[in-house]
């Protein structure tokens, strides 16, 4: 994300120039996108990168601002991740932690978009070695919290999607309305 309350490097321990790093507003993942489009071949084909993370944050300003109804394509992709699983949150009363949710949520849609693209499918087809991963990030607690967001082939990939019933039903028992 693009928010600066937050050092990438002090948060991982590396040092400037250790990583390839792409910021945008939400963490959002569009492989068609040209800036996207051209960190993907840096990252993939140029510098051969074994480890991609999409890492959000809580508190997330691009989340909120979407979750309030901000216009814009950027922000409609945001509430289409929302709208998925509105039903399976709707026991969520507190916005903040509504917000949160939708954040880690998002950065799962946005691992299995950089999964589905094509420049991670030629790299796996190649046999090349590339991890995704799916990350939040506590601002507040200094904490990352692993998704359990893990790809590293399109079996995995494949084996995520197929799992999406399961998740849906993970998501209602924790956040459904009570019936």
């Amino acid at each position: 994300c693009v928010d600066s309350r937050f050092d990438i490097h002090r948060m991982l321990g590396t040092a400037e120039g250790e990583m390839l790093i792409d910021r945008n507003v939400a963490n959002m993942v569009d492989p068609s996108e040209a800036s996207m489009e051209a960190f993907l071949t840096v990252a993939i084909e140029t510098c051969h990168v074994p480890h991609m993370i999409v890492c959000g944050h809580v508190g997330c300003g691009g989340i909120k601002l979407a979750m309030q109804g901000t216009s814009g394509q950027w922000f409609e992709r945001i509430r289409k991740v929302y709208q998925a699983y509105r039903e399976e949150l709707a026991g969520i009363s507190d916005q903040d932690e509504l917000y949160n949710v939708v954040a880690a949520l998002n950065v799962r849609e946005q691992v299995l978009a950089l999964a589905a693209s094509t420049k991670v499918q030629a790299a796996w087809a190649r046999g090349d070695e590339l991890n995704l991963y799916g990350w939040v990030y506590g601002i507040n607690t200094g904490y990352i919290n692993d998704l359990g967001v893990w790809l590293k082939s399109t079996g995995d990939f494949e084996a995520m999607r197929a799992k999406e019933t399961k998740f849906r039903t993970q998501l209602q028992e924790k956040f459904g309305k009570q019936k």
